[in-house]
């Protein structure tokens, strides 16, 4: 462990020197994940790593983390990210603090923003204090969870993609007992994170992997809040080839969800044959989500064509948006708004969707 070249296979393949261990891969493929430290070269910043660490007890905190009380990190005036372990979000989550007070977890095992929480950032303290391990402690209170999973899915039928299945399949990412290792082929392939001038990062990941044309998908979080509601928007850029058609999996219910106008009037839903297939354009999915809880989904951006899918398996209720096969090969923008109301009134709903 005290050998450079163990340190630098380390780095780039730790599951395939200790099976199921929970040290995250630093060097995908070689390569790095950070652009803009050292020109973006994987071997510069494998030294840098190992120069400070060689400072044993003495190496300094990274800059943004205080002594240790807590390790709790403060986010000020523009995101902080943090490769760490997250509860339900795995061992190769990166958490996200927004200024604002919002933050959101993405696991990057299974390409899933998991979950936004409200509130302040992160305590580190498990992670680090000891010999650590442990997940990081969120110091706010949860207003989302994502289905569990990679919300996109591809399909060369009208049919919905089983979900269901998928998120079981290790394949795309779902974990295997401790001790084995997957080595077939792989269909979805986290390929890192970008940001931009303001730090707000974009994650990258690809579907199909193993076929000559994947799907390349980016995804973009961007945090929400108003006087009566927290939520995330979601900006997705899919590049497709020819003919493949998409779904992206929004949000789940165990109750019925209900359909909303632009300014949150109720409007019929007729639920008896499923399938449910309805316009996107001003309209908005209400998933109740226990209790005075309930998420609404909003459309801000997709393709002509894109139509919301709703429907129930083994007693739980999806909202899918459904894109359209590529009439040609390039990029098409998905927008989805997420938001939590502090609660499920019609009034709250109302104010929240005519705030500016």
């Amino acid at each position: 462990r005290v050998r450079f070249d163990w340190y630098e296979r380390w780095l780039e393949q730790a599951q395939r020197m200790q099976p199921g261990t929970r040290m995250p891969v630093v060097f995908p493929d070689g390569k790095s994940t950070q652009q803009t430290i050292l020109e973006g070269k994987a071997g510069p910043q494998s030294e840098a790593i190992w120069a400070y660490l060689s400072l044993g007890p003495g190496l300094p905190l990274p800059d943004g983390i205080g002594p240790p009380k807590g390790l709790v990190l403060q986010v000020t005036d523009k995101p902080m990210l943090l490769r760490t372990f997250m509860p339900e979000a795995g061992s190769r989550a990166i958490a996200v603090g927004y200024p604002g007070g919002v933050s959101t977890a993405f696991d990057a095992q299974t390409c899933r923003l998991s979950y936004g929480w409200s509130g302040n950032f992160l305590d580190a303290a498990p992670v680090w204090d000891g010999r650590g391990g442990a997940p990081a402690k969120l110091l706010g209170t949860k207003f989302w969870t994502a289905p569990p999973g990679c919300p996109i899915a591809t399909s060369d039928s009208n049919e919905p993609p089983d979900f269901t299945a998928l998120r079981k399949d290790p394949a795309y990412g779902a974990a295997l007992p401790e001790g084995q290792v997957y080595d077939k082929p792989k269909q979805l392939r986290f390929d890192g994170y970008e940001t931009d001038k303001d730090g707000l990062p974009t994650f990258r990941y690809r579907l199909d992997a193993n076929e000559t044309n994947p799907v390349k998908v980016s995804e973009r979080p961007e945090p929400l809040r108003n006087a009566v509601a927290f939520g995330v928007g979601r900006r997705f850029t899919l590049d497709r080839p020819t003919g493949k058609g998409a779904w992206l999996l929004a949000g789940e219910s165990s109750a019925d969800p209900r359909l909303l106008d632009a300014k949150g009037n109720p409007l019929t839903l007729d639920l008896a044959a499923l399938p449910v297939e309805l316009p996107t354009a001003d309209r908005l999915i209400a998933l109740p989500q226990g209790g005075d809880k309930v998420i609404l989904l909003a459309v801000t951006d997709a393709p002509e064509g894109t139509k919301w899918v709703l429907q129930k398996q083994n007693g739980t209720w999806r909202a899918m948006l459904k894109l359209p096969p590529a009439a040609k090969a390039g990029e098409v923008k998905v927008g989805v708004n997420v938001w939590s109301p502090h609660r499920d009134e019609a009034a709250l709903l109302k104010e929240m969707l005519s705030a500016k």
